[in-house]
């Protein structure tokens, strides 16, 4: 929204996590980036108005051609620590909120491939690549860069998905039952994130190797990558609260959810 919300005359402060400053600074220059703290920032009490990070949604998102076109809204800082053969697949399996988890046994046939653990709270396993002098859990800015530098990302729902998906990467989304109901639906501003789901027939491991199948038909002998991940598409309505219509200076706190 931010730039839609400054072309009508409004002065953004955006208040983030302060693992998030930096990502957001290179990513939304004109805005005024800070972190979040408690009591709230001088310059947020200082706003004319001030919303939740996906509020004016109901405004500026109400129908599906509202969504801009393009697929990424972050910019990621150059990751050249490493060179893996391509395609190169970063992986994620975990998070704090269990039964959303995947065993990491199930990723298995992805060992063909080159890939990348992008787990924070533990290590992967001695096929993945684990990035040197990363901190997983606290460095977004750096996890963010090793993700622009895969070709693929493979994930449960966390931060990892949804930095992905703001990346524009190909990105496949593994979804228990026990899912939010926001990742039911495809959502238009993470296009490239195709969800994953099974049945309780069904094993992870049988899915991610139908991953594998759709990765080497998207991806050439010499290792180039010639299509992109594409998401189902569904018509939805967009019910989103908003505070207040003028927007001279709104002070955005971010609310999203990092497990």
């Amino acid at each position: 929204f931010f730039n839609e919300l400054m072309s009508k005359g409004a002065k953004l402060t955006v208040e983030v996590d302060k693992r998030l400053v930096t990502l957001f600074q290179r990513s939304f220059p004109t805005c005024n980036i800070i972190p979040w703290q408690y009591p709230w920032h001088p310059l947020i009490r200082k706003g004319d108005y001030y919303a939740l990070l996906g509020k004016p949604g109901k405004y500026l998102r109400t129908k599906l051609d509202d969504f801009p076109k393009e697929n990424k809204w972050l910019v990621a800082k150059p990751y050249k620590n490493v060179l893996l053969s391509k395609p190169v697949i970063g992986c994620s399996w975990w998070s704090p909120v269990t039964p959303k988890n995947v065993f990491v046994e199930e990723f298995e046939p992805l060992k063909k491939f080159d890939c990348v653990t992008l787990q924070y709270g533990g290590a992967g396993p001695n096929w993945m690549y684990t990035p040197a002098g990363l901190d997983l859990n606290n460095d977004i800015d750096g996890v963010a860069a090793v993700i622009d530098y895969c070709d693929y990302i493979v994930t449960i729902s966390n931060t990892v998905a949804h930095l992905a998906g703001a990346l524009g990467k190909p990105t496949y989304l593994l979804l228990s039952n026990s899912q939010s109901r926001h990742w039911y639906r495809d959502l238009p501003f993470y296009p490239t994130v195709k969800t994953i789901e099974k049945t309780e027939k069904e094993t992870w491991k049988e899915k991610i190797s139908e991953i594998v199948l759709d990765i080497e038909k998207s991806t050439n002998i010499t290792g180039n990558i010639i299509s992109s991940v594409t998401p189902r598409t569904t018509e939805f309505n967009l019910t989103v609260p908003c505070l207040g219509e003028n927007t001279n200076d709104f002070g955005i706190l971010q609310s999203a959810d990092f497990n």
